[in-house]
């Protein structure tokens, strides 16, 4: 079966000392880095000649020397199925000051380890010392985030055991710096100094704590790098412990089969929704009745409804049918407050719209008050192309998060926070993979090690599964109804069976609801035809588009493009990276390639 059981358990015990190696046991506090200076040229293939000044103040504590280590290897952020490669070759290294430059090279865990000095000499004060590597791996060819080639290199790691009193770099390109950027911290987040000027950047950090890294980028025109794409190899999971047996895979599967029916009967149980016992489903009791409340019958039938449940917004709405805040649910809250005369969206081309903010004394939730404030914290006007930038991050989970406390605290459709019950399961889950990984190791010395796969694979079921978490209250079940009724009607009506209400676009009120149903283009096409015929005059004050387009046709296609690209701009947003190990710009933090660390010894 592939690679053994032991190996795999094995291997998941020693991951937890792979990240960096181990520092130098008591360093004295007086230590520190007085100049840390880089000098990178770039070369066109993204191969990097680095040469790194160190002064090292020993104080009045005697020291050897320092060590550096270089990652070889880095984690892909979202992909952890691959390591990031970075080839790094050590040049010559000495020491300005005259103190001894011996060096002693390791392999080791996937970092280069580089210890300078000699064991027979010790020294007090400030020794200088320059470190010559190359390196390849720090270049981002064609990044999306910021449409450059971009050189994006943690210059400090977090790995220094040892206060920095000030960090410098220059790097230097074979075509002119379009942009820097310098970024330090613990999450890379707090700018720091940076200017271009032609082929070169210079970058500035001052009085780094140990253990603060400073990451820098320079972008490239687009194409400035050939043959610079980013290297990776396979990074392996756990597999099996032994080799399968008769006995020990008799037993495994029995416990196998005892795990993932107690996961199915826990999902039975935990995942049925209530229901006021008695009534037709989307019946509430009367006013000072007495309510049966018990589990729903998910057969139900569901009876056609004209109109959406009352007071329930789209996004509710779309949450309540998944049980999930997802990003139609965002699309569709956003597309609702435009109907309802917060702001109003205008057409720039076939691909990019423009919101702009409008006063409106229409009432607004909290989640919906914060979703306007997200959108036009810049100003008045905003357009989707914009929306994708990391600057935005925050309008998908922060709305995603007041939809859910909205419908489970305010609403009360779900006994609770759907997302907490998931993650609840989430982390039972791992539990059961950990104590089969444990279970697995203790049970190896004497030969039933396999028993540890059944932990693992009831683990993987209930991670699995997880979304099936999440009950709905006799409340929520009733709205859950209506709302499944009228989904129905917007799903079969036809334009001869279109309700009109007195007052009321009927088209663009219910639009949102067609968004989070996933039949916007059925209910756009459907008042196509009606206005070809003449039965539908549009009254779209939220659309900045002229009138006549919608007269006669077009109307589906525009509304598709809009959802589409709403659609698109909330998901950037959702996924707007903040590391460039994650395939991202370096432009907004979050780390970048390379790092490591040092220390004395």
């Amino acid at each position: 079966m592939g690679v053994s059981l032991a190996t795999l358990l094995l291997s998941l015990v020693s991951a937890a000392f792979l990240a960096t190696p181990a520092s130098a046991d008591d360093t004295p506090d007086s230590w520190r880095i007085t100049r840390y200076d880089v000098d990178a040229q770039v070369a066109s293939d993204g191969t990097t000649r680095v040469r790194l000044d160190l002064d090292f103040d020993f104080a009045g504590d005697e020291g050897y020397g320092p060590y550096v280590w270089f990652p070889e290897r880095q984690r892909v952020e979202g992909n952890p199925d691959l390591w990031r490669t970075l080839d790094v070759t050590l040049g010559q290294v000495s020491s300005p000051s005259g103190a001894a430059a011996d060096v002693k090279i390791d392999h080791d865990d996937g970092n280069l380890k580089v210890r300078i000095g000699n064991e027979n000499r010790q020294y007090t004060g400030v020794q200088q010392y320059r470190i010559e590597y190359t390196v390849r791996g720090l270049v981002a060819p064609r990044v999306a985030g910021s449409g450059l080639d971009e050189f994006n290199d943690n210059v400090v790691g977090p790995g220094w055991e040892v206060p920095i009193s000030g960090a410098t770099a220059t790097v230097t390109g074979p075509a002119d710096i379009q942009r820097a950027a310098c970024f330090r911290g613990e999450r890379y987040d707090t700018p720091c100094a940076a200017s271009e000027n032609g082929r070169s950047a210079v970058f500035s950090a001052p009085g780094l704590a140990a253990h603060e890294p400073v990451q820098i980028v320079a972008g490239f025109p687009a194409g400035t790098f050939v043959g610079a794409e980013p290297q990776f190899t396979k990074r392996y999971h756990p597999g099996n412990m032994f080799p399968l047996t008769p006995v020990t895979g008799g037993a495994t599967a029995l416990l196998m089969a005892l795990g993932v029916g107690g996961v199915a009967l826990a999902v039975r149980r935990a995942g049925r929704d209530q229901a006021y016992l008695g009534l037709t489903p989307g019946l509430r009791p009367a006013s000072g009745q007495d309510a049966l409340v018990g589990d729903a019958d998910g057969a139900a039938p569901v009876a056609v409804q004209f109109t959406p449940p009352a007071g329930a917004t789209p996004g509710e709405v779309g949450v309540l049918q998944d049980a999930t805040a997802d990003n139609e649910d965002v699309t569709a809250t956003v597309i609702d407050l435009a109907v309802r005369g917060h702001l109003r969206i205008t057409p720039e081309d076939d691909e990019v719209w423009r919101f702009t903010r409008l006063d409106s004394a229409e009432p607004r939730l909290a989640y919906e008050q914060a979703v306007l404030d997200q959108l036009f914290w810049q100003g008045d006007e905003v357009t989707t192309e914009e929306l994708q930038g990391g600057d935005y991050a925050q309008l998908v989970p922060e709305t995603r998060d007041g939809l859910m406390k909205r419908t489970t605290d305010e609403l009360h459709w779900f006994t609770r926070n759907p997302v907490a019950v998931r993650a609840g399961a989430i982390a039972v889950g791992v539990g059961l993979v950990v104590v089969g990984v444990l279970a697995g190791l203790a049970l190896s010395m004497v030969g039933w090690g396999l028993l540890g796969l059944a932990g693992i694979v009831a683990g993987i079921a209930v991670i699995a599964v997880c979304n099936r978490f999440g009950r709905r209250t006799a409340e929520g079940s009733a709205v859950l109804a209506e709302s499944k009724g009228f989904e129905l009607y917007l799903r079969t009506a036809e334009a001869d069976q279109i309700r009109f209400e007195e007052g009321i676009d009927v088209f663009s009120r219910y639009l949102p609801y067609a968004i989070v149903f996933g039949v916007a283009e059925r209910w756009s096409a459907i008042f196509e035809e009606l206005a070809r015929q003449g039965r539908y005059e549009p009254d779209l004050g939220w659309y900045g588009s002229p009138v006549g387009t919608f007269t006669g046709w077009g109307l589906a296609g525009a509304m598709g493009g809009l959802g589409d690209s709403i659609g698109g701009a909330v998901s950037a947003s959702a996924q707007a990276p903040t590391s460039a190990t994650g395939g991202g710009s370096g432009f907004g933090g979050g780390g970048g390639f390379g790092g490591g660390g040092g220390g004395g010894w």
